[in-house]
């Protein structure tokens, strides 16, 4: 197999089959990658993976391999658009020094970019939510505010129960529902075990 370059992509595409609840053993196949890859980049990161269980079909864990490589590709064609307008922009400068000045910029914002991807830093302030959309999802929390109980467990709300388990709302949605796979189920009856020990393990 050949050797590929760990780069902020594939940490990117780690978390993301970890949070999809996906082995290292699939993320592994998902990237091409030897599975102590995986599970090395993962530790360095604090990724948790998910242990292989018999209710984690293949039918399962196709689909949601499918869905990380429909992500990756949606990832890549936006940055080659990105990097097409750049080009384009930088075309139009006609000043040398002025050209070399807004590359070095590009070139900057790049490195930084990997570096929040990364965990390195936090998020650049132009990514950031600006103060309005903060403000309007205050807003809309309050409006939909309705406390969840769920094995002995009261969290304010959807969200903050995501937030406390470690998940996005989509996939914490997926987990409580009535459709959810045996899987989903495990995985989150595990999550809250965690949490309650977390819990009670504080002062």
């Amino acid at each position: 197999m050949a050797q590929k370059v760990v780069d902020a992509d594939m940490i990117e595409t780690i978390r993301r089959g970890a949070k999809a609840g996906l082995t290292a053993s699939q993320i592994a196949a998902t990237l091409d990658v030897v599975v102590t890859t995986v599970r090395r980049h993962a530790y360095k990161h604090g990724i948790v993976l998910a242990k292989a269980q018999l209710d984690n079909s293949p039918a399962i864990r196709d689909k949601q391999i499918k869905q990380l490589n429909l992500a990756a590709a949606a990832r890549k064609k936006a940055e080659k658009k990105r990097l097409m307008q750049v080009a384009q922009d930088l075309a139009r400068i006609a000043n040398p020094q002025e050209r070399k000045e807004a590359l070095y910029g590009q070139a900057l914002m790049a490195f930084e970019l990997k570096q929040a991807a990364e965990g390195r830093r936090d998020k650049l302030p132009c990514h950031a939510p600006s103060p309005e959309a903060l403000e309007q999802r205050r807003r809309r929390d309050i409006k939909n505010y309705k406390p969840l109980e769920i094995a002995g467990i009261t969290f304010p709300s959807r969200t903050l129960a995501a937030e406390a388990l470690g998940v996005s709302r989509g996939e914490f949605s997926a987990m409580i529902s009535d459709k959810a796979t045996p899987f989903r189920r495990q995985k989150l009856a595990r999550m809250l075990g965690e949490y309650k020990r977390k819990v009670k393990a504080q002062p």
